[in-house]
Protein backbone atom coordinates (compact mmCIF):
# COMPACT_ATOMS: atom_id res chain seq x y z
CA UNK A 1 0.00 0.00 0.00
CA UNK A 2 1.23 3.44 -0.47
CA UNK A 3 2.67 6.05 2.00
CA UNK A 4 0.67 8.74 2.60
CA UNK A 5 3.34 11.07 0.87
CA UNK A 6 3.35 8.84 -2.70
CA UNK A 7 -1.32 9.18 -2.17
CA UNK A 8 -0.43 13.28 -2.20
CA UNK A 9 1.61 12.67 -4.92
CA UNK A 10 -0.58 11.50 -7.43
CA UNK A 11 -2.89 13.07 -9.82
CA UNK A 12 -5.70 14.59 -8.70
CA UNK A 13 -7.41 13.86 -11.79
CA UNK A 14 -6.87 9.74 -11.36
CA UNK A 15 -7.97 10.14 -7.35
CA UNK A 16 -11.36 11.77 -8.16
CA UNK A 17 -12.40 8.96 -11.23
CA UNK A 18 -11.24 6.67 -8.90
CA UNK A 19 -13.53 7.61 -5.71
CA UNK A 20 -16.51 8.51 -8.15
CA UNK A 21 -16.38 4.60 -9.58
CA UNK A 22 -15.51 3.34 -5.99
CA UNK A 23 -18.62 4.77 -4.97
CA UNK A 24 -20.79 3.69 -7.33
CA UNK A 25 -19.00 -0.28 -6.71
CA UNK A 26 -19.54 0.48 -2.77
CA UNK A 27 -23.02 1.37 -3.35
CA UNK A 28 -23.84 -2.15 -5.57
CA UNK A 29 -22.02 -4.50 -3.97
CA UNK A 30 -22.97 -7.51 -2.23
CA UNK A 31 -21.74 -9.01 1.53
CA UNK A 32 -18.67 -9.72 -0.17
CA UNK A 33 -17.05 -6.91 -2.34
CA UNK A 34 -18.37 -5.03 0.54
CA UNK A 35 -15.51 -6.73 2.50
CA UNK A 36 -13.33 -6.41 -0.19
CA UNK A 37 -13.62 -2.92 -0.68
CA UNK A 38 -13.43 -2.08 3.45
CA UNK A 39 -10.03 -4.01 3.36
CA UNK A 40 -8.47 -2.00 0.73
CA UNK A 41 -10.42 1.61 2.17
CA UNK A 42 -9.33 0.87 5.50
CA UNK A 43 -5.58 0.24 4.29
CA UNK A 44 -5.70 3.32 2.55
CA UNK A 45 -7.24 5.22 5.43
CA UNK A 46 -4.46 3.68 7.93
CA UNK A 47 -1.51 4.60 5.17
CA UNK A 48 -3.07 8.26 5.68
CA UNK A 49 -2.67 8.00 9.71
CA UNK A 50 -0.18 10.89 10.22
CA UNK A 51 -2.89 13.22 8.25
CA UNK A 52 -6.00 12.21 10.44
CA UNK A 53 -7.42 15.10 12.38
CA UNK A 54 -6.49 15.18 16.13
CA UNK A 55 -9.26 13.80 18.56
CA UNK A 56 -11.32 11.28 18.37
CA UNK A 57 -14.65 13.95 17.54
CA UNK A 58 -14.53 12.92 13.61
CA UNK A 59 -14.67 9.13 14.20
CA UNK A 60 -17.18 8.88 16.92
CA UNK A 61 -19.19 11.29 14.40
CA UNK A 62 -19.01 8.91 11.24
CA UNK A 63 -19.56 5.90 13.52
CA UNK A 64 -22.94 7.62 14.95
CA UNK A 65 -23.91 8.23 11.78
CA UNK A 66 -23.03 4.46 10.65
CA UNK A 67 -24.88 3.32 13.11
CA UNK A 68 -27.98 5.40 13.28
CA UNK A 69 -28.43 4.65 9.57
CA UNK A 70 -28.20 0.86 10.09
CA UNK A 71 -30.55 0.93 13.31
CA UNK A 72 -32.62 2.39 11.20
CA UNK A 73 -32.85 0.13 8.53
CA UNK A 74 -33.45 -2.75 10.35
CA UNK A 75 -36.16 -1.05 12.41
CA UNK A 76 -38.02 -0.09 9.11
CA UNK A 77 -37.44 -3.75 7.73
CA UNK A 78 -39.45 -4.86 10.76
CA UNK A 79 -41.89 -2.54 10.51
CA UNK A 80 -42.55 -3.94 6.80
CA UNK A 81 -42.95 -7.76 8.38
CA UNK A 82 -38.98 -8.67 8.29
CA UNK A 83 -38.04 -11.60 9.97
CA UNK A 84 -35.66 -10.41 12.70
CA UNK A 85 -32.70 -12.16 10.77
CA UNK A 86 -33.31 -10.14 7.83
CA UNK A 87 -33.74 -7.32 9.22
CA UNK A 88 -30.61 -6.99 11.19
CA UNK A 89 -28.80 -8.71 8.31
CA UNK A 90 -30.32 -5.69 6.16
CA UNK A 91 -29.17 -2.98 8.82
CA UNK A 92 -25.68 -4.61 9.15
CA UNK A 93 -25.21 -4.32 5.35
CA UNK A 94 -26.50 -0.97 5.61
CA UNK A 95 -24.19 0.38 8.11
CA UNK A 96 -20.95 -1.53 6.38
CA UNK A 97 -21.85 0.04 2.74
CA UNK A 98 -21.93 3.69 4.31
CA UNK A 99 -18.82 2.52 6.63
CA UNK A 100 -16.95 2.31 3.21
CA UNK A 101 -18.30 5.19 2.15
CA UNK A 102 -16.83 7.29 4.89
CA UNK A 103 -13.42 5.75 4.29
CA UNK A 104 -13.31 6.57 0.85
CA UNK A 105 -14.83 10.10 1.75
CA UNK A 106 -11.74 10.18 4.37
CA UNK A 107 -8.97 8.97 1.98
CA UNK A 108 -10.20 11.78 -1.08
CA UNK A 109 -10.35 14.36 1.42
CA UNK A 110 -6.81 13.50 3.12
CA UNK A 111 -5.02 13.14 -0.14
CA UNK A 112 -6.57 15.48 -2.02
CA UNK A 113 -6.04 18.87 -1.22
CA UNK A 114 -9.22 21.28 -2.24
CA UNK A 115 -6.93 23.42 -5.21
CA UNK A 116 -5.79 20.29 -6.63
CA UNK A 117 -9.49 19.01 -6.48
CA UNK A 118 -10.86 21.66 -8.25
CA UNK A 119 -8.06 21.87 -11.01
CA UNK A 120 -9.26 18.03 -11.94
CA UNK A 121 -12.55 19.30 -12.24
CA UNK A 122 -12.35 22.32 -14.03
CA UNK A 123 -9.98 19.95 -16.53
CA UNK A 124 -12.62 17.67 -16.97
CA UNK A 125 -15.19 19.89 -17.08
CA UNK A 126 -13.69 21.84 -19.95
CA UNK A 127 -14.76 20.36 -22.93
CA UNK A 128 -18.61 20.51 -21.65
CA UNK A 129 -18.80 23.66 -19.64
CA UNK A 130 -16.06 25.48 -22.24
CA UNK A 131 -14.42 28.72 -19.95
CA UNK A 132 -16.86 28.46 -17.51
CA UNK A 133 -15.58 25.01 -15.80
CA UNK A 134 -13.86 26.99 -13.34
CA UNK A 135 -16.94 28.08 -11.83
CA UNK A 136 -17.92 24.21 -10.18
CA UNK A 137 -14.00 23.63 -9.90
CA UNK A 138 -14.35 26.66 -7.69
CA UNK A 139 -17.48 25.95 -5.99
CA UNK A 140 -16.17 22.48 -5.23
CA UNK A 141 -12.74 23.86 -3.63
CA UNK A 142 -14.57 25.76 -1.49
CA UNK A 143 -17.10 23.08 -0.36
CA UNK A 144 -14.48 20.99 0.46
CA UNK A 145 -13.10 23.74 2.37
CA UNK A 146 -15.61 24.90 4.12
CA UNK A 147 -17.09 21.27 5.22
CA UNK A 148 -13.63 20.57 8.06
CA UNK A 149 -14.55 24.60 8.92
CA UNK A 150 -18.39 23.87 9.93
CA UNK A 151 -17.19 21.06 11.78
CA UNK A 152 -14.77 23.24 13.92
CA UNK A 153 -16.84 25.72 14.87
CA UNK A 154 -20.02 23.71 15.44
CA UNK A 155 -17.71 21.93 17.87
CA UNK A 156 -16.53 25.58 19.46
CA UNK A 157 -19.80 26.55 20.37
CA UNK A 158 -20.72 23.55 21.95
CA UNK A 159 -17.56 23.93 24.28
CA UNK A 160 -18.48 27.46 24.67
CA UNK A 161 -22.12 26.50 25.55
CA UNK A 162 -20.83 24.03 28.10
CA UNK A 163 -18.49 26.39 29.87
CA UNK A 164 -20.43 29.47 30.06
CA UNK A 165 -24.23 28.24 30.33
CA UNK A 166 -23.73 24.82 31.64
CA UNK A 167 -27.54 24.58 33.64
CA UNK A 168 -29.02 25.77 30.22
CA UNK A 169 -32.60 23.87 29.82
CA UNK A 170 -32.04 21.80 26.20
CA UNK A 171 -34.84 23.15 24.37
CA UNK A 172 -32.98 26.73 24.71
CA UNK A 173 -29.46 25.14 24.87
CA UNK A 174 -30.06 23.96 21.32
CA UNK A 175 -31.80 27.23 20.39
CA UNK A 176 -28.85 29.38 21.19
CA UNK A 177 -26.21 26.65 19.45
CA UNK A 178 -27.86 26.59 16.24
CA UNK A 179 -28.14 30.49 16.33
CA UNK A 180 -24.75 30.84 17.10
CA UNK A 181 -23.32 28.35 14.58
CA UNK A 182 -25.45 29.84 11.77
CA UNK A 183 -23.74 33.64 12.85
CA UNK A 184 -20.45 32.26 12.64
CA UNK A 185 -20.99 29.91 9.57
CA UNK A 186 -22.26 33.43 7.88
CA UNK A 187 -18.89 35.34 9.36
CA UNK A 188 -16.59 32.69 8.05
CA UNK A 189 -18.47 32.41 4.67
CA UNK A 190 -18.36 36.13 3.72
CA UNK A 191 -14.20 35.89 5.01
CA UNK A 192 -13.93 33.41 2.85
CA UNK A 193 -15.80 35.42 -0.30
CA UNK A 194 -13.08 38.05 0.77
CA UNK A 195 -10.06 36.16 0.81
CA UNK A 196 -11.16 34.24 -2.79
CA UNK A 197 -11.29 37.66 -4.70
CA UNK A 198 -8.27 38.91 -2.78
CA UNK A 199 -6.15 35.88 -4.04
CA UNK A 200 -7.65 36.42 -7.64
CA UNK A 201 -9.41 32.47 -7.20
CA UNK A 202 -12.31 34.02 -9.25
CA UNK A 203 -11.02 34.12 -12.82
CA UNK A 204 -10.70 30.73 -15.48
CA UNK A 205 -7.31 31.45 -15.78
CA UNK A 206 -6.16 30.19 -11.95
CA UNK A 207 -7.79 26.99 -12.62
CA UNK A 208 -6.11 25.88 -15.70
CA UNK A 209 -3.95 23.30 -15.76
CA UNK A 210 -1.94 21.26 -18.36
CA UNK A 211 -1.82 17.90 -16.40
CA UNK A 212 0.63 15.18 -17.94
CA UNK A 213 -0.76 12.35 -19.54
CA UNK A 214 -1.73 8.83 -17.26
CA UNK A 215 0.85 7.23 -16.50
CA UNK A 216 1.11 3.53 -14.15
CA UNK A 217 -0.38 4.92 -11.79
CA UNK A 218 -3.50 4.67 -13.51
CA UNK A 219 -3.08 1.20 -14.67
CA UNK A 220 -2.67 -0.07 -11.14
CA UNK A 221 -5.54 2.20 -9.95
CA UNK A 222 -7.66 0.75 -12.77
CA UNK A 223 -6.51 -2.53 -12.08
CA UNK A 224 -7.27 -2.43 -8.23
CA UNK A 225 -10.51 -1.09 -9.34
CA UNK A 226 -11.54 -4.08 -11.65
CA UNK A 227 -10.55 -6.39 -9.10
CA UNK A 228 -12.83 -4.97 -6.43
CA UNK A 229 -15.67 -5.19 -9.42
CA UNK A 230 -15.17 -8.50 -10.05
CA UNK A 231 -15.70 -8.61 -6.13
CA UNK A 232 -18.58 -6.33 -6.09
CA UNK A 233 -20.68 -8.98 -8.27
CA UNK A 234 -20.76 -11.54 -5.53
Amino acid sequence: MPSAARLLDLDPRLKLAWALLAGIGVWCSGPAGLWAWLAVLAAVAAALRPLWPSGLRLWRGGLGFVLFWGLLKSGLDLWAGAAWDAALAGGALMALRLFCLLLLGLGLALSTPPRQCGLALSWAGRPLLGPRAWEPALALALMIHFLPLGWRVMGQVRKTLALRCPHLPLSRRWLVFASAVVRNLARRSWEQTVAVAARGLDREEVWRRDFSAPDRDWLWAFGTLAVLAAFSLW
